[in-house]
């Protein structure tokens, strides 16, 4: 798919194009100006999927280029993603406002970059199946533009996902709002997510069952954890019925994603979650966590206080506390650090103190994923 890139900035412009061509074999095609891409686009030799538009730039801003884009009935339909460092509520206002379906960050990280990209490619390259099998069917290009409030319905899914609510809260706002929104009002629809055992509704009591209805499953990790039932109050109308039961079926995909998504989330913060709670078990015990390219994750302040450091509510990278330990424990460390075994060794304070310094290396699979310094007096181990 063809990535269209706005940056007057030369490195940037090439760093994201290296990160996009080694990572995915999506076309990239980048230019220094606003006026060289609209220019380039007035031509109608391209077949842009996404732009990545930067906003501070010294010419046009972002904004106004995505406004110029939209208004061309060639790419009104085509995602833009603004590469910002503004993140005041007023500009990011401004870039939705303008026409953009999604921002990221400056600085980003290249995971971020690449799977904002996936997520709106695939949901242009679903929409431009679902367009396609529609006018196929229709032959009637009008049926397709009232059509268009349905379809950004599961923009709005994915949307709403990366917001990171929770899971409750983002079924019930796919219930009661962005899928009946994303069909017209006078078709009424009724909604429901079955999803591990809990069932989730629009329906108000004593409203009658709808007259037809269309079942698909969720999927996580492909197996079936549920399904989404839409029900139609109205008579079923072949000319729409096949569209609707491919759109159905494509908000249960999108759905099943950000289920999956949010799973993994919330079994990941729940499991930093009991790793604090652990440490924070270890009373006075100091401890000090790193990843296994030696980033310092965590630490409290008994570790601090065993040598002398003052914390300050900051996590101290490994490199700003070697500088602040004396050379006798900054030998010690470096040992630690650079093996991957179980360690244990005296060490003395500059009060006098002595401990007993534990390296404990965390593995997943055989791989050591980090490690775990415990630190305790003397007294403590002895018993």
């Amino acid at each position: 798919m063809n990535i269209y890139i706005l940056d007057d900035q030369e490195e940037n412009r090439a760093l994201i194009s290296h990160i996009i061509k080694h990572e995915t074999s999506h076309e990239i095609y980048d230019f220094a100006t606003g006026d060289a891409l609209l220019k380039y686009l007035e031509r109608g030799v391209g077949e842009p999927d996404l732009f990545l538009l930067d906003i501070l730039m010294a010419e046009m801003d972002g904004f106004e280029v995505a406004r110029h884009i939209k208004k061309d009935e060639r790419y009104s339909d085509i995602p833009i993603i603004f590469l910002t460092a503004l993140s005041d509520k007023e500009s990011l206002a401004r870039g939705f406002q303008s026409g953009g379906s999604d921002y990221i960050s400056k600085p980003f990280s290249k995971e971020e970059l690449l799977a904002r990209i996936s997520v709106h490619l695939n949901l242009r390259k679903s929409l431009r199946e679902l367009k396609n099998h529609s006018l196929e069917l229709e032959k009637d290009k009008e049926l397709f533009l009232i059509r268009g409030k349905e379809l950004r319905g599961l923009y709005h899914i994915l949307q709403h996902g990366m917001e990171d609510p929770s899971l409750e809260d983002f079924i019930r706002e796919t219930v009661r709002n962005i899928i009946p929104g994303a069909f017209s009002s006078s078709r009424n629809p009724l909604v429901f997510i079955k999803y591990r055992g809990e069932v989730f509704h629009n329906a108000r009591e004593g409203e009658q069952p709808p007259r037809y209805s269309i079942k698909a499953p969720l999927l996580i990790q492909g197996k079936e954890e549920g399904a989404l039932v839409v029900g139609f109050q109205s008579g079923k109308r072949e000319n729409s019925a096949e569209f609707e039961r491919q759109l159905i079926f494509l908000f249960a995909e999108k759905i099943g994603m950000v289920l999956e998504h949010l799973e993994k989330e919330s079994l990941l913060r729940y499991d930093v979650f009991l790793l604090r709670k652990t440490l924070d078990f270890m009373e006075e015990r100091g401890y000090l966590l790193f990843s296994a390219s030696h980033h310092v994750i965590a630490h409290n302040d008994a570790f601090l206080n065993a040598f002398e450091i003052t914390p300050d509510g900051k996590v101290y990278t490994s490199e700003e506390l070697s500088g602040l330990l004396q050379p006798q424990v900054k030998k010690v460390l470096k040992m630690f650090l650079d093996e991957d075994s179980r360690n244990s060794i005296p060490i003395t304070a500059r009060n006098g103190t002595e401990y007993q310094l534990l390296s404990v290396p965390l593995e997943d699979n055989g791989i050591v994923t980090g490690k775990l310094w415990i630190l305790e007096k003397e007294k403590e181990t002895n018993g």
